[in-house]
């Protein structure tokens, strides 16, 4: 998944996902995975790209 794929998934720019730390990452994936969720009403495929953008994201961040 690329960072631009990750970036429309959490709606946030690519430019902020890059300078989020990880704990802001999380946070954020957090917040989204509240309205995503299948329990919450979100549909179980937005919420799968969900988590694979916000692994990647964390993959991303233990690089650095």
């Amino acid at each position: 998944m690329t960072l631009g794929e990750a970036s429309s998934i959490f709606g946030v720019a690519k430019d902020i996902l890059e300078s989020m730390s990880r704990r802001g990452v999380v946070r954020l994936f957090r917040r989204m995975a509240q309205k995503l969720h299948p329990d919450k009403g979100g549909k179980h495929e937005e919420f799968v790209k969900l988590a694979d953008a916000y692994r990647e994201l964390l993959r991303r961040k233990k690089k650095k």
